[in-house]
């Protein structure tokens, strides 16, 4: 149990790692299950909610669809 453990903080910190490497859109399009991003849908949800909902996050997001033309002010 104790391995177990160990093991899935270890893989939640390299998530967490490389998550903050991945745009907002793609960590969506992640957690929404769509695409063909390998990582767990569930991993997904669980790092965008209380990580990546910032304003400027938000801004990324609507520029990338073309919803907003300027930026967070």
């Amino acid at each position: 149990m104790k391995t177990v453990s160990i093991a899935v903080i270890l893989i939640l910190v390299i998530a967490g790692f490389v998550f903050t490497k991945t745009s907002t859109t793609e960590l969506i399009i992640c957690a929404d299950g769509s695409g063909e991003i390998y990582t767990p849908t569930p991993v997904c949800r669980w790092y965008l909610s209380p990580f990546r909902t910032a304003p400027t996050d938000v801004d990324a997001v609507r520029r990338a669809s073309g919803l907003l033309e300027g930026g967070v002010k």
